[in-house]
């Protein structure tokens, strides 16, 4: 229960989350490498980011929550118990982002970033960069290769603006509709540094080579994604020589 009129807390980082159930999450990933494999990676991410932001988010003075789609003591399960959760509302991806940011403005906090979950790569700075721009801006957004946002941060006081409405969500369209919407409301909107989501193999196979070079960053994904890099290039492999023998 969302409790109203509360004290001033600062600012807020919402990470956006399900339970990794084989068929509902990372479904076009799954097709390609399997729904199981799929949602074992998810919660890999799940694992690592909330390791990583639980830390600093004590150090860098913000707090963390969860806004889950699925019952907070399943999510427990895979983030660990005593984690601050709403539950996200709405009838769609647009509607629920918005929705955690009257949730958190209603909790009292100033300033909201809501981050994504699939992107395990995206560093601690991130998330202290998009607050500095929210000293002079009224939206920070993180940039995806794909058109979209893996990061959107808010002013929340004294109530959040609706910059979610009308725009097509899980599109290539989405970042700069948004950047329009932010526009025509008269807001002012600065950028952080574009980073990818992982949706496909592609963008698997590129986290695993980013996290060779940098494992300590996400380490249950680095060491999940050895396995499945490899099964998929052998996979590929294999394909190659049965087509040979054509």
């Amino acid at each position: 229960m969302i409790q109203q009129n509360a004290e001033r807390r600062g600012d807020a980082l919402v990470i956006v989350a399900k339970y990794p159930r084989p068929g509902h999450v990372k479904t076009r990933l799954g097709a390609s490498i399997g729904f199981e494999q799929s949602a074992r990676l998810y919660g890999a991410f799940l694992r690592d980011l909330a390791e990583r932001f639980t830390t600093v988010s004590v150090r860098d003075g913000y707090d963390l929550i969860w806004a889950c789609a699925d019952d907070p003591a399943l999510m427990e399960s895979i983030l660990g118990h005593g984690k601050r959760m709403i539950r996200q509302r709405g009838a769609d991806l647009a509607e629920r982002l918005y929705a955690i940011c009257c949730d958190t403005a209603a909790l009292g906090y100033e300033r909201t970033i809501i981050l994504g979950s699939d992107s395990p790569h995206v560093p601690a700075a991130a998330v202290t960069d998009a607050l500095a721009l929210l000293d002079n801006a009224d939206v920070a957004l993180g940039p995806a290769d794909d058109g979209g946002y893996y990061l959107v941060g808010v002013r929340n006081q004294p109530t959040p603006s609706d910059i979610f409405t009308g725009v097509t969500m899980s599109t290539s369209a989405v970042l700069a509709q948004t950047a329009e919407r932010v526009a025509a409301l008269g807001l002012s909107a600065q950028f952080i540094k574009t980073t990818f989501d992982v949706d496909t193999e592609a963008d698997m196979i590129r986290l695993a080579h980013l996290l060779d070079a940098s494992p300590a960053l996400a380490p249950r994904t680095h060491e999940l994604l050895r396995e499945l890099v490899a099964t998929s290039v052998q996979a590929g492999a294999e394909g190659g020589a049965h087509g040979a023998d054509r």
